[in-house]
């Protein structure tokens, strides 16, 4: 089953979390809710799941790529990840708080997961492990490769259900695209609740520049309510 994504940038809420290539991926984490309510899991996603709503709008937005500070030092991000069988869902998107540190044309990331509940990027608002990868060397585009490996993303910092993903071999293939966002195409694979592969294009993470102790960003779903992170023609790294 192909499905169909509405573009956007990518870096990373709950970074890891990100699997589901396809509609039989969206199932098995539904089926994998504690309470077992899959019926109401269904009915609440039914015009969700990996399908992008018709709101009219027929082109992505324009990316602005400026220039880079590849000198930045230390710096925090708001980071969510959409995994591409939610395409149509962005609010069921993983959240983090990532700490990039950029200079001398290497990158290191540490990402935090940040609570399902949370409202403001300060790590008083994360819980879990974080997870940080290797140093990676920045290519003459503002690409990079950050090796990560074995991830896990708590049941209460996600809003698919209550289990705990686990993921090994992540790899955040970014993009350094200006002083205020970076993207990052996911790769990797989930072994637990269910095992599934993501190394397919499609699933994304997006970075943006905020201080820590700002209000997190939000948009309106489908049903018009607000809902932290970012509308869902925003996930692409162009």
């Amino acid at each position: 089953m192909i499905i169909r994504r509405t573009g956007g940038i990518t870096v990373l809420r709950a970074t890891a979390a990100l699997m589901l290539a396809s509609s039989s991926a969206t199932l098995a984490f539904a089926c994998v809710d504690p309470k077992g309510d899959f019926e109401a899991y269904i009915e609440r996603t039914n015009t969700m799941r990996g399908v992008t709503p018709d709101t009219g709008a027929t082109d992505a937005p324009v990316i602005e790529v400026g220039d880079a500070d590849l000198d930045a030092g230390k710096q925090t991000y708001f980071t969510t990840c959409l995994p591409a069988a939610f395409s149509g869902s962005p609010e069921l998107s993983f959240l983090f708080l990532t700490e990039y540190t950029i200079a001398n044309g290497k990158v290191t990331l540490t990402n935090y997961p940040l609570r399902e509940d949370a409202t403001k990027l300060m790590k008083a608002q994360t819980l879990g492990t974080p997870h940080s990868s290797m140093e990676a060397t920045l290519g003459p585009d503002n690409s990079f490769k950050a090796v990560v490996g074995a991830v896990t993303v708590p049941g209460k910092s996600q809003r698919v259900g209550d289990s705990d993903i686990v993921m090994a071999d992540v790899v955040y293939e970014g993009k350094i695209l200006g002083k205020e966002r970076i993207c990052a195409e996911l790769q990797g694979r989930a072994t637990a609740p269910s095992t599934q592969d993501f190394n397919a294009p499609g699933d994304f993470c997006i970075s943006i520049l905020l201080p820590e102790g700002s209000s997190l960003p939000t948009f309106k779903d489908a049903s018009g309510k607000d809902a932290v992170g970012v509308a869902g023609p925003e996930y692409r790294c162009p």
